[in-house]
């Protein structure tokens, strides 16, 4: 389960097939693709820092690897 108003970047190598397992559209989160360089990751973190924590539209059902990170 995803906290409301916490702020996260996602990353992955293979965001499609990663994204959709969970219910999260590609364009509601913040993500940076893998392999990235270490001034785009900072950048990604600045901009996450500086906007307004996200309204999240997930589907809530569970994936079966779900793993409740945040509960």
């Amino acid at each position: 389960m995803i906290r409301e108003g916490l702020r996260i970047v996602l990353m992955s190598g293979n965001p499609d097939k990663e994204l959709a397992s969970h219910g999260i559209r590609r364009d509601s989160l913040p993500f940076i693709q893998k392999p990235f360089e270490k001034e785009a990751l900072i950048q990604q973190i600045q901009d996450v820092l500086q906007s307004p924590a996200p309204t999240l539209n997930v589907n809530r059902a569970k994936a079966a690897n779900d793993v409740d990170w945040f509960g």
